[in-house]
Parts: C-alpha cells; structure tokens; sequence
C-alpha cells in the first residue's frame, strides 16, 4: 500500500511540474509543444506504436499505402500531445478564452433536445481534443455531465477532475455511472459517453470499420428505455487552429422486434457516426487504443446480462420515483 502511495507520487510530482510550467506560456506554445511531447512518444513507445499500425490495418486494410498509414499513426500521438498540454492549460483559461477557440456546427440540435425537458444522451469520441469540447460546450451554460474512466494514479485523478469540475464538468467516475447517470437525466442534464474505446466484456458486437467490436451499449439501452433523445457531438481541430463542435441529431431505432435487437442497432448506429468522423479526420483520433483487443468469443453471453442488469436498475429508479 505504501509502495503505491509512493509510486503515485513519483508519477505525479514531474506531471504537476510541467502542468506548472504550461501555465506560464501562451496556448499556442502548450500546443506546439505538445506536438512535440506526441512525437517523442511515438519514438519512446514501441508497443503503443504496434498497436497504432495494427489498428490501420484492421480498418483499411490493403486499401491504403503504408506511408499513409504512417503518417496517421504519427499524426495521431502528435493530436494526443496537444490534448494532453493543452488541457494542462485549463487553470489559465477564462470562460472567453475557451470560447474564442471553438466554433459551434449545429449546436440547434442539441438545444432542442434539451428542450424536452427529459434530458440529453450526448455520443462522443476521443477525436481532436475532447477534454476542450467538455470545457466549451460547458461554458455556454448548459448543464453536462461526463461519465469518466478514473485513472490509475489517485492523486493524478483527483487533480484531473478538479481541472474538469473548474470548467463547469460534473464527472461522473465509470463506476457509479448509472445511479448517477440516471439522477443527471432526471435534472435535465447532458451525459456524455464516450463510445469509442473496448468495451470488453461489458459491451455490444457491432461493425466498426468492418470489424466487430466489443461497444458501450448503456447510451442505446437509456436513451430507448427512458425516451431520452440522442445527440452525436465531436470535436474537429481545424487549420485555423480553431475547433469546430460538431452536432447531430440520432434517432433511435425502434423496430427491431426486441428491445435487446433496437439496443445492438441502436449502437452500431451510433457507432457508425464515430467511424464517418474518423474517416473524415483519421489523425486525429487514438489510434493507439487497442480497439478490437476484445472478439465476440471472449463475451459470448455479456449482451444479455449487462442488458438485464441495466434493465433492473432502470426498473428500479423508476420505483422510487413514481
């Protein structure tokens, strides 16, 4: 135990330095230079750089030059740095400041999904800068709360989602995401998953590039059980430097015969809008992720069981509230 307190420190300590150090230059430089902390990675980081290539390979397969491919995978360690120290760079930042570098694309959608009145299930991915998108979409005053994965490192985590509470985020930590989810909803809020990581065991079978892989199904399941509308959003770095937040309204699908069958299509839905906007903009999503580390012969009966459960719990606040 005492290893581990101490080892989180050591892990921390350089990470607070240079969060430190970021405060004191102006963006534009916390965003070059984490370019540059992305390339050092790549160099640095041969498993993760396997992973990246294999990952290319999977979606595109002989369809694109190995170069390309390269060049993507190099791109997208540099669009991780910049993520990284320009998130480092939230304690500066005023509410006008994230404003002035972001520009909304269909923020209407959103606006009259909150309008309902049952609150927003808001799809994203970890393309461009996603803490950012939070960040803004948060200064405009609408309510959002974002289910995280907590990190390894409890002093690095508590840190983190101070910088997020700051900008006006209610994290929502992975572990108590559906009682929290739910109460979130009920207010009206936005939740936000972000659907595209390996969902192990835990997830749904749909085609991503082609492949089946294993996918959060709990956005699908709430949204179909409790009528709450759906919303696609990502963020685009453009060349102006400046990020475009993209909307998009989802309808559900319904008919289907089953819930469990509108949950998967549904999901592969959803799903479907994560790969377009990664096609559009392929370095800059994570392409180090291991995607498809989990197969369908890995979770053979997941499906049902994390769609009773979900079932019950829903079954559940829906008791407590009538």
């Amino acid at each position: 135990m005492a290893k581990s307190a101490c080892l989180e420190l050591v892990e921390f300590i350089p990470a607070s330095f240079i969060m430190s150090c970021l405060r004191l230059v102006p963006l534009r430089w916390a965003t070059r230079s984490g370019a540059a902390f992305g390339r050092l990675v790549w160099r640095l980081a041969p498993s993760q750089r396997r992973t990246a290539y294999s990952g290319l390979d999977l979606a595109y397969g002989d369809g694109m030059p190995v170069s390309e491919k390269k060049r993507i995978a190099k791109a997208s360690f540099e669009s991780m740095g910049k993520t990284i120290f320009e998130f480092m760079q939230f304690p500066k930042l005023s509410r006008e400041a994230i404003l002035a570098r972001v520009r909304f694309v269909n923020l209407e959608a959103m606006d009259r999904a909150l309008a309902q009145g049952r609150g927003v299930i808001a799809a994203t991915a970890h393309l461009s800068n996603w803490e950012f998108f939070a960040a803004a979409f948060a200064a405009t005053g609408r309510p959002l709360a974002a289910i995280v994965r907590p990190l390894d490192n409890r002093r690095l985590d508590r840190h983190v989602e101070n910088l997020r509470s700051s900008k006006g985020v209610e994290v929502v930590p992975r572990g108590v995401a559906l009682r929290l989810g739910l109460t979130a909803l009920k207010k009206g809020k936005v939740l936000a998953f972000l659907m595209d990581q390996n969902a192990a065991r835990h997830g749904v079978f749909v085609p991503f590039f082609g492949k089946p892989a294993a996918t959060v199904s709990g956005p699908a399941a709430l949204a179909l059980r409790l009528d709450v509308p759906i919303i696609f959003c990502y963020s685009r770095r453009e060349d102006d430097g400046l990020f475009s937040l993209i909307f998009e309204s989802v309808e559900p699908v319904r008919d289907r015969g089953d819930e469990e069958r509108n949950i998967i299509a549904t999901t592969a839905l959803l799903t479907a809008c994560i790969e377009r906007a990664i096609r559009d903009r392929p370095e800059q999503w994570l392409w180090m992720h291991p995607r498809w580390r989990t197969g369908p012969e890995d979770a053979c009966d997941a499906v049902s069981r994390r769609s009773a459960e979900l079932g019950g719990w829903i079954q559940i606040r829906r008791e407590e509230n009538e």
